[in-house]
């Protein structure tokens, strides 16, 4: 025969075990939930890693095609604005490909170079900065490192931008960038005096 201190005790033993099992639920469903969303995020990166890789393995091919755009015997460079001659100085454009021998040269040169260039293809000729002339540079492309489809005959040797290396001042002359398309890299210590391939750009 119950007592009144056996329900109260009874009554306290219920509310304890609705109230551990309200609890344990609780913390069931917020564990669930969190690993529901442990999992979506895991899912979120793994396919954020998939698509990054994709875009790594694709995009460099799409931004060397895309970047130029060919006009006869000029390409337009979408990227830095500007039109560059297809052949290097020297060479002549026949309708197809750059024939003829490139000719070396120095900076003492370049005057005439332009003067010439400017004459038969209108203004705004000049030498290209490093950085232009090094986003040229495909190094996929094998060697010569740029692409001979848009350039072709290109030389695998340096190429003179009109940039001086103001870190390697001489008292007699002045030391210029080149970018060799050999090795696809830039070199600021030659002389202006020295003999080098061309090519010729122009702002659009």
């Amino acid at each position: 025969m119950f007592v009144a201190g056996d329900i109260c005790f009874f009554m306290l033993l219920k509310d304890t075990i609705n109230l551990f099992f309200f609890k344990t639920t609780r913390y069931a469903m917020h564990y669930f939930y969190n690993n529901i969303n442990f999992y979506n995020n895991i899912k979120k990166f793994l396919l954020i890693v998939v698509v990054s890789s994709i875009l790594q393995i694709f995009l460099p091919a799409l931004g060397s095609s895309e970047q130029f755009f060919k006009k006869n015997h000029l390409i337009v460079d979408l990227s830095n604005g500007t039109e560059w001659m297809r052949c290097s100085v020297g060479q002549r454009w026949n309708g197809k490909d750059c024939i003829g021998e490139a000719v070396p040269l120095n900076h003492d040169d370049f005057p005439v170079v332009l003067d010439i260039a400017i004459e038969q293809l209108g203004p705004g000729w000049r030498l290209p900065t490093k950085n232009e002339l090094l986003s040229l540079v495909c190094k996929e492309c094998g060697i010569p490192t740029i692409n001979q489809e848009i350039f072709p005959n290109t030389k695998a040797v340096p190429y003179w931008t009109g940039e001086a290396n103001p870190f390697a001042p001489n008292k007699y002359f002045k030391h210029f960038f080149t970018v060799n398309f050999y090795t696809g890299r830039p070199y600021g210590r030659f002389a202006a005096y020295q003999d080098h391939m061309v090519r010729l750009v122009r702002d659009r």
